[in-house]
């Protein structure tokens, strides 16, 4: 019984704390904090692997011509 309350005091403890969490942010190489927009997750997948190069210069020029970076 004791584990289940634990559990569920866990659970609602981390559903708080992702509800009000702060913008993404990524770590610098310095250890600074900065927000994370949409240019730099397009940089952050194409490192990853995630993007090949055609993708990631298609989805760049969306963003550039939208606006959004």
């Amino acid at each position: 019984m004791g584990l289940f309350w634990v559990s569920f005091l866990g659970l609602v403890l981390w559903a708080v704390s992702t509800l009000f969490a702060p913008a993404r942010v990524a770590d610098g190489l310095d250890g600074d904090e900065r927000e994370v927009d949409d240019a730099d997750d397009l940089d952050l997948r194409l490192a990853r692997g995630q993007l090949n190069v055609s993708e990631y210069r298609t989805l760049r020029d969306e963003l550039i011509s939208s606006g959004r970076h």
